[in-house]
């Protein structure tokens, strides 16, 4: 006799709306229809993916002017946010220095990676967060590079 497993499902919105509600159950498996995904209630009022892309990016040295920094495909429909993110340097940066997180796909910008003057860690800005199946993003550094920020490592999470 085969077993076979049924979960709970719905789409993002009907997810969110459950958790906006603390209607779901800890440790309970729901896919979400639209990205053709599952997530697992980790709260009451809380999901995360069970499966995530991410691009984990370090940089030797300085970057140079408008250098792409590194890059991934994300195989999975997801959302990015700037908690999912982050980047930090060994040598800060002497002026503000802001780095562009870019979809390849579409040519947009999806969100900002910002070193403040004298701050080894950065600050994340995502402002296009709907990223679909197999899309590459890339990150890229400045049209003028700071002249002390070096030795950097990157790490964007869906």
């Amino acid at each position: 006799m085969a077993v076979s497993f049924q979960h709970k499902r719905g789409t993002r919105a009907q997810i969110a709306s459950a958790a906006a509600q603390s209607q779901l159950k800890v440790g309970e498996i729901y896919f979400m229809t639209d990205e053709q995904r599952p997530v697992i209630a980790t709260a009451s009022n809380a999901y995360q993916s069970i499966f995530s892309s991410t691009m984990s990016v370090s940089v030797s040295g300085k970057p140079a002017n408008g250098e792409i920094v590194g890059c991934a495909i994300f195989p999975l429909a997801c959302v990015l946010t700037a908690g999912n993110c982050s980047a930090q340097a060994i040598t800060a940066a002497t002026a503000s220095t802001v780095f562009t997180i870019k979809n390849k796909t579409s040519g947009s910008t999806v969100g900002t990676i910002t070193f403040a003057a004298g701050a080894t860690l950065a600050t994340i800005s995502i402002t296009s967060a709907s990223i679909a199946a197999n899309t590459m993003l890339y990150i890229e550094a400045p049209a003028t590079a700071d002249a002390a920020l070096a030795n950097i490592a990157f790490v964007v999470r869906a």
